[in-house]
């Protein structure tokens, strides 16, 4: 039974004992940037669009629920997730400009 590679990690190799950097550094901070500040244990796996942050699964189900435009990081794809972010982009302008246009409304 042949088994089909995550897309995710379709091209990543595997690097040998003699092949690894001596300095491990660079590997640590990769690892703890991956990691949720609220639960360290878990990796992050959600962004959180509308607070331009990234959350983990626990993350998510104590206290963001109720949260849109929470976007699944193994699901998206890098232009799925460009798309998302153009359109919250262009959501906050539309917001701030009607927001705008109510102020002015309210002076004239």
């Amino acid at each position: 039974m042949a088994t089909e590679k995550n897309r995710q990690t379709r091209n990543h190799t595997l690097l040998k004992q003699d092949e690894m950097h001596a300095d491990k550094e660079a590997f640590e901070t990769i690892n703890k940037l991956t990691k949720c500040d609220v639960h360290p244990h878990h990796d992050y796996a959600y962004e959180w669009v509308d607070h331009k942050s990234f959350i983990c699964v626990v993350c998510l189900s104590e206290t963001h629920r109720k949260c849109e435009y929470i976007l699944d990081l193994y699901t998206c794809t890098e232009i799925d997730q460009e798309h998302l972010r153009m359109f919250a982009e262009i959501q906050d302008k539309l917001d701030f400009l009607t927001s705008k246009t109510e102020c002015s409304a309210k002076e004239i």
